[in-house]
């Protein structure tokens, strides 16, 4: 069984609501399952504008970042590359070739929304209505070819996001190890 969580970034469960395929009570706003939720769990938990949310690959678009702006939500999360729609940022395999430097990044900015592809080990493509794209602080990174770790440059919302995802992350152990 599958159950939809928002949760603070300790861990805390504020509203859950189970999955039960096509019968879950979740309101259509024909944005996609993924966005649905987020936009019925913002709703249910009466989250209010100001308020701030982290969401992996599978809700983010960006059409529902248009919605959370609107809302006066601020919502940031790592993104599908087929979920791009016609946002001209590199694909993938573009991005993953060797002649691509490690921390390497590009933006497309519309209104308050960016949407980022970022090169880590892989490629990694995050929207945001909160932060920018730009490279201000840098990460530790294995080098295999020096043998020690290295600088990486990383976009703000990428690091906020690596930061703030971690709520989730904890529910999930503590439901695993207290069933």
């Amino acid at each position: 069984m599958q159950i939809w969580a928002i949760c603070l970034a300790n861990g805390t469960g504020v509203w859950y609501e189970p999955y039960c395929g096509r019968d879950t009570s979740i309101e259509d706003r024909e944005l996609g399952q993924g966005p649905n939720v987020v936009l019925d769990l913002i709703r249910k938990a009466s989250l209010e504008a100001g308020c701030e949310v982290f969401m992996d690959n599978l809700f983010m678009t960006v059409p529902l970042l248009q919605e959370l702006s609107s809302l006066g939500i601020a919502g940031t999360g790592t993104m599908r590359q087929n979920r791009l729609n016609k946002v001209p940022l590199p694909k993938k395999k573009e991005m993953e070739k060797k002649t691509v430097a490690r921390g390497t990044s590009m933006a497309v900015y519309q209104e308050d929304r960016a949407v980022v592809v970022w090169r880590d080990n892989k490629a990694v493509y995050m929207a945001s209505n909160k932060y920018d794209a730009e490279t201000r602080s840098s990460c530790k990174r294995f080098c295999r070819v020096k043998r020690a770790s290295i600088a990486v440059p990383i976009p703000a919302m990428v690091s906020e996001y690596n930061q703030s995802m971690g709520g989730v992350d904890l529910l999930d152990n503590l439901v695993a190890c207290y069933r």
